[in-house]
């Protein structure tokens, strides 16, 4: 399944690996291998999650929490 972000979305990835950053040192990084995990696993299971607005939305795993 091919996986595709709304710009919006670039832009929040962009926003939140920044402002984690700015909380902790290295945070921001370990912010963006957790997504991208995340995202990376939506090749396989992509489909199966609720849709919102006709799309499929899944939440991130680790983050905001």
């Amino acid at each position: 399944m091919n996986v595709e972000l709304r710009d919006d979305a670039v832009a929040d990835f962009s926003e939140g690996a920044f402002f984690y950053e700015s909380q902790r040192d290295g945070l921001g990084s370990y912010f963006v291998q957790s997504l991208k995990h995340d995202l990376g696993a939506l090749s396989y299971t992509g489909g199966i999650h609720q849709t919102d607005l006709g799309a499929h939305r899944k939440l991130a795993s680790k983050f905001p929490y």
